[in-house]
């Protein structure tokens, strides 16, 4: 809980080496030595004149470390609706790939190129996965991009779709947990619409010239991902970021060279050829890519919060959206019924909740050393509660209210008796102090 991470920090020690009586280095792993180079790297980073917000953002992008993120731009990046360019993952690990394709392109008119390519391209993503620090996002991103690059070895067509299932099924059975993960189904999700929706998109209009090309791929990718994550995203994180398109589409473009620019930022810090005048420049670049996304994030009213969207809900929404597609793409009578169909259900499934909603009902919350009780009728709320804080700001409290679609609220100090649906329910504390009551329900408090 929130509490129990403060009562933490506030007892953090710290020692010198000097006072360390034995120490055991321990076997080493992949991911140890990857995690030393990391380190290395980042005390030489400390040495630049990159400053440390732009430093936060290029550790981020380029090694996978977002430690030295501070809250407040991290809520910033959140509200942009630009928090998947903070971890590396698909996006970035996409970028690379392309970029290392087309450097090493020239391999095609030699014999065995291509596979030599392909073998040479998978080698990159890996020493690329090392950097980052082999995190699952990570090795999740360069494991399915590693896919699509061996597929390239072939000298016949390859369906992108078995190949996206293929690495979703190997990395299952390297760790079936990951099936779990919030990034891991993210990831996949953006990919397969990118894979299924953006072509169709994209067709919808024929640009001329090369920066409208660029522009209108960016917005057809951007579109096509957000419609695969939306209802997902709506379910865990109950927000929407409005600004979403205009922040990829402005970001997107500048991101391969931020993120090309930063591989060559460590490199040259590794080898101690950084030139001050390059950094200074790299942390320009990067310091407007702060302004920009802090500047999106200022637009409260874009920002859409505290959406209540429930798995049904989630799955009704993606049944209603692949109905849409399939029939976009095949417009026949009896796939319009279907999308009917989708949309009843899904309207149904509103209905319901909403009347699930309204029911009366008595919640304990109980946290670390506080316990609060919620009293919902339709959509009003009271909570008891002994905090001098307001905690509806605070998990769990906000989540039931989010939940519950709760439109007004109030708090008031926890009663020492109370009566709920001809119930008599005795609050008891450490003091033991309490009134006669006769048959109650007891409720240990604040323990």
């Amino acid at each position: 809980s929130s509490a129990a991470s403060d009562v933490y920090k506030r007892q953090q020690l710290k020692t010198s080496g000097a006072h360390i009586l034995m120490s055991n280095k321990g076997q080493v792993t992949l991911r140890g030595f990857s995690e030393q180079i990391r380190t290395h790297i980042i005390l030489k980073l400390n040495n630049t004149l990159i400053q440390p917000k732009q430093r936060a953002v290029l550790q981020a992008l380029v090694l996978g470390y977002k430690k030295d993120i501070d809250e407040e731009q991290y809520e910033a990046f959140a509200a942009a609706g630009a928090l998947h360019i903070l971890a590396v993952s698909g996006l970035h690990v996409g970028i690379l790939f392309i970029v290392f394709s087309r450097l090493l392109s020239p391999l095609l008119y030699v014999k065995f190129g291509k596979q030599f390519r392909s073998v040479l391209v998978v080698l990159l993503l890996w020493g690329f996965a090392i950097l980052a620090g082999l995190s699952p996002s990570v090795v999740r991103a360069v494991t399915m991009f590693s896919f699509f690059a061996l597929a390239g070895m072939l000298d016949r067509p390859t369906n992108g779709f078995n190949t996206l299932f293929l690495s979703y099924f190997v990395l299952l059975l390297y760790e079936p947990n990951w099936l779990f993960h919030v990034g891991f189904q993210l990831s996949y999700l953006a990919v397969f619409h990118i894979l299924w929706i953006q072509p169709r998109l994209y067709k919808l209009y024929i640009p001329k010239y090369y920066l409208d090309r660029l522009i209108w791929g960016i917005a057809t990718v951007t579109i096509a991902a957000q419609l695969g994550v939306a209802p997902l995203s709506l379910y865990y994180f109950h927000q929407f970021p409005g600004l979403f398109f205009i922040t990829n589409l402005v970001i997107l473009p500048f991101l391969s060279l931020v993120l090309i620019g930063g591989l060559f930022v460590v490199l040259l810090v590794v080898l101690e050829l950084l030139p001050p005048s390059f950094a200074s420049a790299y942390n320009w670049v990067l310091q407007q890519l702060n302004d920009f996304i802090s500047w999106v994030a200022h637009k409260d009213m874009f920002l859409f919060e505290e959406i209540s969207f429930s798995f049904f809900s989630m799955i009704a929404c993606y049944f209603f959206l692949i109905m849409l597609v399939i029939w976009w793409k095949n417009k026949h009578s009896k796939r319009l019924i279907h999308v009917f169909i989708a949309i009843t259900i899904w309207l149904g499934v509103i209905v319901s909740e909403n009347k699930k909603v309204e029911n009366e009902q008595l919640v304990i919350f109980h946290s670390f050393g506080k316990t609060r009780i919620g009293h919902q009728k339709e959509r009003d709320f009271i909570l008891y509660h002994s905090d001098s804080l307001s905690p509806f700001t605070n998990y769990p409290v906000k989540s039931f209210m989010i939940e519950r679609r709760v439109t007004s609220y109030t708090s008031a100090k926890t009663p020492r008796v109370f009566r709920y649906k001809n119930e008599w329910i005795l609050c008891l504390d450490s003091l033991g102090v309490y009134p006669k009551v006769k048959k109650p329900i007891i409720l240990l408090t604040h323990n």
